[in-house]
């Protein structure tokens, strides 16, 4: 929050002007939210990133805010692949192991399954929630089993440090790695940042490596359209029976009417997951019972 004084005014030392934040010429006016801006989140949409900062920064009077409580903790997790180690439940389990260690009780859990550790904030759902649950609980902790479940890269480790910050919070790894507030474990928080987005870089340039090779031998690069399989020449596609059985039970459902959701709630209940196990989207269904 800066005071501007209109153009075409001067300062006049001979008259006393009454104390802030109303002085006679001035206008209140608010900076622009940069980081909110280089996030590419909208800060009048209410379930942004943007907005989240507006609201930690927007100007009140007089504003007091209870110190958070240092026993209450949210708890968030990001899993972007399905290894064991990094799953939900693991990630829980050291969390929870944590805070039974300290007293501390998780009071809100939040998840990121299936999203990249170098998505920008307001493309974080789970991790904008559990930023906002620590001022509406009053937690004094955001709590992650590591530091790179929070983040790959260091802009969003950096902002989501800040946020934390502005509320009373700290975040807190579960592993040990940079917790504390003294010089040595701000160090080895910035380190394992730059570690962690390093780590994304490389494991991009080796799956880009990998495809291209893949194409330089001909064989089959990109996702497998469902009801197929790649033969064991790595180029061929054959149809998979499950799969094709799933595809000739939704063209069913759709010739009685059903919609494509319904189509995609009644494969769940009759046991016909999607391949990665969640929920059918409606344009996956409308794909797979299109004629072609």
């Amino acid at each position: 929050i800066s005071l501007c004084r209109p153009q075409g005014t001067t300062n006049r030392p001979d008259v006393r002007y009454p104390p802030l934040p109303y002085p006679p010429g001035y206008t209140l006016h608010q900076r622009p939210l940069t980081a909110t801006h280089r996030l590419g989140s909208n800060p009048l949409d209410p379930g942004s990133a943007g907005a989240l900062i507006a609201s930690m920064e927007a100007p009140t009077m007089a504003r007091t805010r209870p110190d958070p409580d240092p026993t209450k903790a949210i708890g968030y997790a990001r899993a972007s692949t399905s290894r064991q180690d990094l799953s939900p439940g693991a990630q829980r389990a050291a969390v929870e192991a944590w805070a039974a260690a300290r007293g501390v009780t998780v009071v809100a859990w939040f998840e990121d399954l299936g999203i990249s550790g170098g998505a920008e904030l307001d493309k974080r759902p789970g991790l904008l929630g559990a930023i906002d649950a620590l001022r509406t609980h009053g937690a004094g902790a955001l709590v992650v089993a590591r530091r790179d479940r929070l983040a790959r890269d260091v802009l969003v480790n950096a902002m989501v440090e800040r946020l934390c910050e502005r509320v009373g919070a700290r975040v807190q790894s579960a592993d040990g790695a940079g917790n504390g507030a003294g010089p040595e474990a701000a160090l080895m928080r910035n380190i394992v940042a730059a570690f962690s987005a390093y780590e994304r870089m490389l494991i991009r340039a080796r799956t880009k490596a990998a495809l291209a090779l893949k194409r330089e031998r001909g064989e089959r690069t990109g996702t497998v359209r469902y009801g197929y399989r790649v033969a064991d020449d790595g180029k061929t596609l054959l149809p998979d029976d499950h799969e094709q059985a799933v595809i000739a039970r939704a063209r069913e459902l759709r010739a009685e009417g059903a919609s494509l959701r319904a189509v995609g709630r009644t494969l769940l209940a009759e046991g016909m997951a999607p391949r990665n196990g969640k929920g059918w989207n409606p344009q996956v269904v409308a794909r797979m019972t299109a004629v072609t």
